[in-house]
């Protein structure tokens, strides 16, 4: 992140802080708020539940009263009318009565003022029979006995009903002003908690602000540098890196520097087979290597994964960076003991130089050139540098061209048939017998231009277009087997054939093969699969199971190119090796060259003691071959036998050409 970006976030920290903090407290005040509205209604419920209450309390305390008033001029009267009337009123009041005591008990009642309110029933309706009984005595002018039940019977009941109404009432009150006070207590705390939340949310608000701002004042410092350092190996990153550059064209446009591009070489299976640990410590001690050599002013960056880029100021000239680079190479191809693994690495390197007379002024297009230069190396094979020209642009470009062609061309699915199958036979040294061909796909563009392998292939595997031509093989191989078995048995021999990529795509074409022997109604055992010691590192071990099976139903597995690749032995054993092919790099010394011999030697030992068939590939020459066949090599394919050969050259092979006549 620039500077004055992290700078800027910095200064908003405060502003924010504060916007939350004033954010909490309008929250804390709305709630609180929220409590006080239920509080207040609680208070409105509180209150008309007890008025309510009173007010029936007091409609059944003057309906009782105005009943035992009528009751008492009822007996005293001597009219039978004025009786009867006073009978209605005293039925109409106990129905007003009734009527407000229902209500009464349908409310929210204590437990007290319930079992108060039954009591009351009971006596009612005790009475309520006896007054009916004193009535008829009354009109049948039975007065003592009248009498008897007025004064003895019901007297000290109605006055016992009016004692008890009088509890209700008080309970009543004194409910209300428990509820009433129980609500205020409520409402105090509520106020008291939001005053204190208030309190306390000022006071948090300056606190932290203080702090916030010191701490903002403090840390900038140390966010720019977080912002622009790779965590892991503490060096500047990418965007650093860039700003450096920027800054050194800026303020120096004629000063020379140059730009280096490095990439530990195969860091990918270095990860996978030992872990991200060690290779995070790889990472720490190849950027070491680099720092303690380059000097004070120049400026190494991690610009991502297993890439470093190295601003080199300190240099006056085009020989000086190729000095330096030349000797960055030498230092990174070494190894490392990590947790007890030596681990040796190497470094493929592009550089470009900087100056204004040059074509490219700015930084994208430096870092560019140094990236193609970089890709060069790793074409080259590795473990070398390059320094980006117009050659290096003019090849790049052909190999955009290529890779463009190609991709057309898959996508076309093999369009007029510009990729076909070309065979080379392997030869037996004992009586120079064809054994088996070996499959090479060949490339004629639709201008009729012969595109070489080694031009199209190392691209298709860098654009992942390598699993489509992989499948192209298997089954053009697959198919040719076929019709060869239906011509006779002259070429009923194996095809062998190259089959190359990453984990996941090497297993899925693995499966392809399988699928088309079984398609095709062949057998493994009519074909090898050639592997590069690269390829070998790549396959896991379900797959590995899956070859071992194969080899035992007859499927010959060979070592391409081998003394070429790791120097680790250790996929002999972990793959079922069949056969080893020994690289023509070491064939073309011989039978002269001393250390060619010893290495050829070497190998046929090697593959004896493994008890593996062992090819020579690259035979050019008599000398070659009659080498090879002193020293107890048991196959050789090579253009002084056979170049790679057209499937309607092959068909013309007659029974007595199926044999080499070479003395």
């Amino acid at each position: 992140m620039p500077k004055n970006l992290n700078t800027f976030s910095s200064r908003l920290l405060l502003p924010i802080f504060i916007a939350v903090i004033l954010t909490l407290m309008i929250i804390t005040m709305g709630s609180s708020f929220i409590k006080i509205d239920e509080l207040s209604k609680q208070m409105i419920d509180a209150n008309n539940h007890n008025s309510n209450n009173t007010l029936l309390l007091r409609k059944m305390t003057e309906a009782s009263l105005n009943r035992n008033i009528a009751l008492t001029r009822l007996f005293q009267s001597n009219d039978a009318f004025e009786r009867d009337e006073l009978y209605m009123k005293s039925n109409t009041l106990a129905t007003d009565f009734s009527v407000a005591r229902a209500k009464m008990k349908e409310q929210k009642l204590s437990d007290e003022q319930i079992a108060l309110l039954h009591m009351h029933g009971e006596i009612a309706k005790f009475n309520v029979e006896q007054e009916h009984i004193m009535y008829d005595y009354l009109v049948q002018d039975r007065l003592e006995e009248a009498n008897y039940i007025f004064t003895n019977v019901t007297s000290e009941k109605r006055y016992k009903n009016m004692i008890t109404l009088k509890k209700l009432s008080n309970i009543q009150n004194q409910l209300g002003q428990a509820e009433f006070i129980q609500l205020n207590q409520k409402s105090d705390q509520i106020l008291k908690t939001m005053f204190l939340s208030v309190l306390f949310t000022i006071t948090i608000s300056v606190l932290l602000s203080v702090l916030t701002y010191r701490l903002q004042t403090s840390n900038d410092s140390k966010l720019t540098k977080l912002a622009s350092t790779d965590v892991l190996t503490g060096l500047p990153n990418r965007e650093k890196l860039i700003s450096e550059v920027e800054k050194t064209i800026t303020k120096t446009p004629d000063k020379i520097f140059a730009l280096v591009f490095l990439d530990i070489d195969y860091f990918k299976i270095i990860n996978d087979n030992y872990g991200h640990d060690i290779g995070d410590e790889i990472l720490k001690q190849f950027s070491q290597t680099i720092s303690d050599y380059i000097t004070e002013g120049d400026v190494l960056s991690r610009f991502g994964g297993d890439e470093f880029v190295l601003l080199l100021k300190s240099i006056n000239s085009k020989k000086e960076a190729i000095k330096v680079v030349s000797k960055l190479s030498s230092l990174l191809n070494t190894s490392f003991n990590i947790q007890n693994n030596e681990i040796f690495t190497s470094s493929s390197i592009g550089a470009t130089i900087y100056s204004s007379k040059g074509n490219c002024m700015n930084t994208k297009g430096l870092l560019s050139q140094a990236d193609n230069a970089m890709y060069l190396a790793k074409n080259a094979g590795r473990n070398c540098y390059y320094l980006f020209s117009k050659d290096t642009h003019e090849q790049i470009q052909k190999e955009h061209q290529i890779d463009q062609q190609l991709q057309t061309l898959l996508k076309k699915e093999n369009i007029n048939n510009q990729l076909h199958m070309n065979y080379q036979p392997l030869y037996d040294l004992k009586n120079l017998n064809i054994m088996s061909f070996e499959a090479l796909i060949r490339w004629k563009n639709d201008k009729g231009v012969f595109i070489p392998p080694d031009e199209f292939i190392p691209i298709a595997e860098k654009t992942n277009l390598i699993e489509k031509i992989n499948l192209f093989v298997i089954n053009e191989v697959c198919k040719q087997k076929k019709e060869w078995n239906k011509t006779g048995t002259n070429l009923n021999v194996r095809i062998n054939f190259n089959l190359s990529g990453n984990k996941k795509t090497f297993n899925h074409l693995l499966k392809q093969f399988k699928k088309h022997v079984k398609l095709y109604d062949l057998k493994y055992a009519d074909f090898g699969i050639e592997l590069t010691e690269r390829t070998i590192l790549e396959v896991e071990k379900e797959t590995t199971e899956e070859m071992k099976y194969l080899a035992k139903q007859g499927l010959k597995i060979l070592i391409d190119d081998f003394g070429t690749g790791y120097s680790s032995l250790s996929y002999l054993k972990k793959l079922p090796i069949t056969t080893i092919k020994i690289d023509k790099s070491f064939i073309s010394g011989l039978p002269n060259n001393c250390e060619d011999k010893e290495l050829v030697n070497t190998i046929i030992a090697l593959g004896n003691s493994f008890k593996l068939d062992i090819i020579a590939e690259g035979v050019e020459t008599k000398g070659q071959l009659e080498y090879l066949q002193k020293h107890s090599c048991q196959q050789v394919q090579g253009y002084y036998l056979n170049k790679p050969l057209h499937t309607k050259v092959i068909d013309k092979f007659k029974e007595t050409d199926y044999s080499f006549q070479w003395y």
